[in-house]
């Protein structure tokens, strides 16, 4: 999934949490579609073992949670900040 800014994001003006971010997500979208552009269909639905899912599974999964969280994302980089954020540091739950 591509979302785009109305307006570009002038990476040179963003901190260095927002560059990283938008490196990240674009980073993951070209290995998405690497994994996908060289396999057919059957291993794209094929299972290693039953309750397990097939590579065309945990790419929809992958869209489908994209979808949830870059559109507000997006939308929060499309207005003006609410306070200062130097630093975001990326964990696990």
């Amino acid at each position: 999934m591509t979302v785009r800014l109305a307006e570009p994001i002038d990476a040179t003006a963003s901190p260095s949490w927002c560059r990283r971010l938008v490196a990240d997500l674009d980073a993951a979208d070209a290995r998405a579609i690497a994994v996908a552009e060289g396999i057919t269909v059957a291993q794209l639905i094929w299972r290693p073992s039953p309750g397990v899912w097939s590579v065309g599974q945990c790419l929809e999964h992958l869209s489908i949670a994209n979808e949830v969280y870059v559109e507000p994302m997006v939308e929060s980089l499309g207005v003006a900040p609410s306070g200062p954020v130097d630093e975001i540091l990326l964990g696990r739950l």
